[in-house]
């Protein structure tokens, strides 16, 4: 049976993983997720949906967002064979995070090259306002300001590795429910953050 590539239009037969012309994985998702070694009917990486990963990674103070890079790294460390320490490589994660956007980028192109991820530049911006948001000289308002800008970088990514697993998956699993104890970290969390944006900004209220 012949396909058409979605990229370029290129007839390709079904059993093609990749289009023989521009390289774009094919419609035959069992054949490409075999050529290119990533796990049949598996999504990659960390297929948590925005809405949660922006919610816990607040909530919890940035602990989510160094699960999300453990998850990420523990993926690489599977289908890879490298030799990494995802625990190590999530706790010290502005050392790796150009590495691991790195990573998801390269596999991007391989998948689907007609989809391609600035993974430098936000990978750059991350630790650049990771910096701001911790330099004792910056004003409190910006310092705030920079934890939620925090999560620009970190969603292009995750949409990106979204749209990786559609590409792939015809029906992808998105790690999207929160559970009880999801919901007790953001009860806390976010009761913490209210006390301490009043107590910060709003002292007067809390006399």
């Amino acid at each position: 049976m012949l396909v058409h590539c979605p990229s370029c239009q290129h007839v390709n037969s079904d059993s093609d993983a990749v289009c023989k012309n521009c390289g774009t994985v094919s419609g035959s998702t069992s054949a490409a997720t075999k050529n290119l070694g990533l796990p049949e009917g598996e999504g990659v990486f960390f297929p948590v949906s925005l809405l949660k990963l922006a919610v816990m990674t607040i909530c919890t103070f940035g602990l989510y967002q160094a699960f999300w890079m453990f998850q990420c790294w523990n993926y690489v460390k599977r289908t890879d064979s490298k030799k990494v320490l995802p625990l190590a490589r999530a706790i010290f994660g502005v050392l790796y995070c150009y590495n691991l956007f790195g990573e998801i980028g390269d596999l991007g192109k391989t998948i689907n090259p007609s989809k391609r991820l600035a993974a430098g530049p936000l990978a750059i911006t991350w630790i650049l306002l990771i910096f701001l948001e911790r330099l004792p000289q910056v004003p409190d308002s910006l310092s705030l300001f920079c934890t939620f800008l925090l999560l620009v970088p970190l969603l292009i990514v995750q949409n990106y590795i979204l749209g990786l697993n559609k590409y792939l998956v015809k029906d992808q699993y998105i790690n999207s429910k929160f559970s009880v104890l999801n919901w007790v970290t953001i009860v806390l969390g976010g009761g913490l953050w209210i006390i301490g944006v009043m107590a910060r900004f709003f002292p007067k209220l809390l006399n």
